[in-house]
């Protein structure tokens, strides 16, 4: 598997982050870090499979994204249309964009780009169905004609079951499969506060 730059941009970038760490950390060594990491080639190197980056919207991030050869950048939630517009100039035609499907038609994301798409409806590459809340939040999720259940503790609000969908388009990405992935964050608490 090849290292991998993932970085979260957006008003949920935090419920994104925490989700894309869990989905990952058992699998792969993350690395979690606030902006754009300054010795990123020797930390990924010797220590890393993947860096996850919450961008914090430093203007140092376009100056990053181009230094990365297959960045994965997710956008989660809105955020400013000027921003939104610098971070996608700068992702590299090799990169990967992962977006709400609802957001995309907002984005005006041109061809040549790998973009993978989550939401709740079968136009998606990965979607959820069959919601129920309770003590623990449990869903079915469906990628490329197969479906796969999930369970979670605590009752998940939208925007972190969003994220959790987020989490799983960067997983496939960086070759990990359904399964697996529901294995990691098996009635783990993803989003509670330590």
């Amino acid at each position: 598997m090849n290292k991998k730059i993932i970085i979260v941009s957006g008003e949920r970038e935090e419920e994104s982050a925490k989700a894309i760490f869990a989905v990952l950390s058992r699998s792969i060594d993350v690395l979690q870090t606030n902006g754009a990491p300054r010795f990123l080639k020797r930390i990924i190197s010797v220590f890393y499979g993947a860096v996850l980056v919450k961008d914090n919207q430093s203007k140092k991030i376009k100056y990053f994204l181009k230094k990365c050869p297959q960045p994965v950048v997710v956008f989660a939630g809105s955020d400013s249309r000027s921003h939104k517009k610098k971070m996608f100039k700068a992702i590299p035609k090799q990169g990967y964009v992962v977006v709400d499907r609802s957001m995309l038609r907002k984005m005006n994301i041109g061809n040549g780009r790998n973009v993978m798409t989550f939401g709740t409806g079968p136009t998606s590459d990965i979607y959820v169905t069959d919601i129920n809340k309770g003590e623990e939040t449990n869903f079915k999720v469906s990628y490329k004609g197969s479906v796969t259940p999930f369970w979670i503790k605590g009752k998940l609000k939208n925007r972190e079951i969003y994220a959790i969908l987020s989490a799983l388009c960067v997983g496939v990405i960086l070759g990990l499969n359904l399964v697996e992935m529901s294995g990691n964050i098996r009635s783990r608490e993803i989003f509670t506060e330590k």
